[in-house]
């Protein structure tokens, strides 16, 4: 097992304790905000892949990740 430097730990904690005392409006805001910035992230991920691709290509395949994944998590469940 793979121990982590103590600072990391004490940050880690700390995002812990501030994520406890959101609201929970500001908890579900913050989850759109995560899969906002995840799909940007892939789509960065697949322009890197395809360079030549324009944005409704890079949207198409995007969708396809993203029904993959929920295909996944289905199978995963049954």
């Amino acid at each position: 097992m793979i121990s982590t430097p103590p600072i990391i730990d004490e940050l880690f904690q700390e995002r812990v304790r501030k994520a406890r005392k959101r609201s929970f409006a500001e908890k579900f805001l913050a989850g759109e905000q995560l899969f906002e910035s995840a799909c940007e992230w892939t789509k960065m991920g697949i322009l890197t892949d395809h360079p030549d691709a324009d944005e409704a290509e890079v949207l198409d395949r995007l969708k396809q990740r993203l029904r993959l994944l929920d295909r996944l998590e289905r199978a995963r469940e049954s």
